[in-house]
């Protein structure tokens, strides 16, 4: 083809006449010099207002609102805040819309009313999350862990807050700010759930046991928010893990509260922690707490009593509990060296060789004593002995006092508390031959009830020296096994045998009676039946009723002490002695209830312990 001929030789820079012909272009096309050439076809291209004046023939409405206006009122009502267009009311705690009925330019009603209650919705749980983060708000009634959370759902917000609040500038449509707030959205959604969860909730124990289940089932079904929902639930924790730091002295103890009541608080909600705690961990826990209150009461100062500083917020829940500082033989030495101190006070005594806890137990409140008890009969039945009772025109010797109870039928009794203390003095420390025995150890009243002091105003009757008790004030650090149920059941056994001993004394006195008097065949025979009767009745009692149990408690504290000894011998610490002070003390009452079953003192025995004690008062 000639090159003058050829169709892609276009000489650009020519001008356009006739002769040359006119250039196409697409531009030329659009028409824009034809009249009406720009109007769209299709609605949902012709604008807002298009719109909302076609869907005015279809729905009715009060008005329409402005879509820029509407779109900051929305955005501050997902910010948890009050607008022209919405208002907080405090008694119903929700957001109320001032103007109902309206639609938003650019939807329809029912899109609007649908957009808008989302949003209230949103709205709603921040608010409301924002009062539940208050802390100045049911400070009486919330437990640490419930600050906690108060103070992880403040800092939730805080971020939300924050994030939407930097992008909420740019959203020009209803669909951009249902984008933006989407994900808050849930998360808002799990944290009422949460709030919601613990609000019946009294302890920590429960608080934290709420969480962690209800926190499990949501990463279950979705793990978006999976390390959020982790922290919240390990800060939550946190009061509850320095409490428990500081029970077994791995912190300082919480300031402002006594050791013993923390430690007792604390105590009790470790035996209430069955969701989160295993049944073994909590005795652990349990035992451990008890060692370290103890320990705490002899020495504050101890180097295992939480003098050092663990701050848990920041620290993984194994460094927690991990101190390199310490070293885990002088730990066992610790408490190997305490065992044995505890051992020592309960059987061996100590080295300047005063009675041991269990000689004074088995001998004065268990009539072990044969001195104590021959000296006590003589103080409350011995008519040989000067009364304690003053009366005029009567001068008092220096002969040995008594409250010669049944004595004769014109004494006034009860005892004044001046003519017991009088008739008592001294018995005591007499019977142990150690003056001290009196510091902890010593006669006192009983406080009966109202039904069983009539019963106790009759000197002839079997119940007239139910009001007096031996008293024993414990000391640490025994206080741990001899705890107030114990020491009631020492004072019920001591009842029951302050009883017997009167019958001794009566049967006694009758058979010797009897000898001076020659009565007939039938009073002897009752006198020796009586007599050999209640010899029985003792005999069993003291032998088969109360030593076999002591004596097996006993038993169970020496081999105890024998183990460590072993250990001791062999550098085997904690590898043969596993009984506690727990352990001690159930031991100690389990050996004092299976004594009050022999003696017929629990409850189930009520039948058969009154036809005895009917049985004693006919021999009285």
């Amino acid at each position: 083809v000639p090159e003058e001929h050829d169709i892609w030789a276009v000489d650009l820079h020519l001008e356009v006449n006739e002769d040359s012909g006119r250039f196409h272009t697409w531009e030329a096309f659009e028409g824009k010099d034809v009249a009406n050439s720009q109007a769209t076809a299709y609605l949902s291209e012709a604008g807002p207002d298009a719109f909302d004046a076609a869907i005015a023939t279809i729905e009715k409405s009060i008005g329409v609102l402005p879509q820029d206006y509407t779109l900051r009122c929305l955005s501050a009502l997902a910010l948890g805040r009050s607008s022209s267009l919405f208002s907080w009311k405090e008694s119903e705690q929700t957001f109320h819309q001032t103007l109902q009925g309206a639609a938003i330019s650019g939807t329809s009603l029912r899109s609007s009313e649908s957009f808008t209650a989302s949003l209230l919705t949103i709205g709603n749980q921040i608010k409301r999350l924002r009062i539940f983060s208050d802390t100045t708000r049911g400070v009486r009634h919330s437990c640490p862990a419930v600050f906690a959370l108060k103070s992880c759902i403040g800092d939730l917000l805080d971020a939300i807050d924050e994030s939407v609040s930097a992008r909420v500038s740019i959203v020009r449509s209803m669909l951009q700010l249902q984008g933006l707030v989407a994900r808050p959205a849930q998360l808002l959604a799990i944290m009422t759930l949460l709030v919601e969860s613990v609000k019946r909730c009294q302890s920590d124990e429960s608080v934290i046991s709420r969480l962690a289940d209800s926190i499990h089932e949501e990463v279950q079904r979705d793990q978006v928010f999976a390390d959020v929902l982790q922290i919240l639930l390990a800060r939550v924790s946190v009061p509850w893990l320095e409490t428990l730091a500081g029970n077994l002295g791995f912190a300082d103890p919480v300031a402002g509260v006594s050791d013993d009541d923390a430690a007792q608080d604390f105590k009790s909600s470790i035996q209430s922690s069955t969701a989160f705690v295993s049944a073994e961990d909590r005795n652990l826990l349990y035992e451990t707490t008890s060692a370290v209150s103890l320990l705490r009461q002899i020495d504050s100062n101890h180097a295992l009593t939480g003098v050092r500083t663990v701050q848990l917020a920041s620290l993984s829940p194994v460094a927690c509990f991990t101190d390199s500082a310490l070293d885990s033989s002088s730990i066992a030495e610790t408490a190997r060296s305490y065992q044995e101190d505890m051992i020592s006070l309960l059987v061996k005594g100590r080295p300047n060789a005063e009675p041991t806890t269990a000689d004074i137990r088995a001998s004065f409140q268990m009539f072990g004593n044969g001195n104590f008890v021959s000296r006590m009969c003589a103080a409350l039945f011995s008519e040989d002995v000067q009364s304690a009772e003053r009366r005029r025109g009567t001068v008092p010797t220096a002969e040995t006092v008594g409250l010669r109870l049944g004595a004769s039928h014109d004494e006034r009794w009860p005892p004044a508390s001046s003519e017991l203390q009088l008739s008592l003095m001294g018995i005591l420390d007499d019977s142990a031959g150690d003056a001290s025995i009196s510091e902890n150890l010593s006669f006192a009243i009983r406080e009966l009830p109202e039904v069983e002091i009539d019963r106790v105003l009759d000197p002839h009757s079997i119940y007239a020296l139910d009001f007096l008790r031996l008293q024993y004030n414990v000391t640490a650090p025994l206080d741990a096994v001899l705890t107030s149920n114990a020491l009631n059941n020492y004072d019920e056994i001591f009842r029951f045998l302050l009883k017997l001993l009167r019958l001794v004394h009566a049967t006694g006195e009758l058979s010797k009676q009897v000898l001076k008097t020659r009565p007939s065949a039938i009073a002897s025979t009752f006198a020796q039946e009586s007599q050999l009767f209640v010899s029985i009745l003792v005999s069993h009692i003291m032998d088969l009723g109360i030593a076999p149990p002591w004596q097996e408690l006993i038993q169970s504290i020496l081999n105890l002490e024998r183990k460590l000894e072993e250990e001791d011998t062999k550098n085997e610490i904690g590898t043969r002695a596993h009984l506690g002070i727990e352990g001690l003390q159930h031991i100690h009452e389990a050996c004092l209830d299976r004594i009050r079953s022999r003696l017929f003192l629990k409850r189930k025995h009520e039948k058969l312990r009154n036809s005895v004690e009917t049985v004693f008062a006919a021999l009285l």
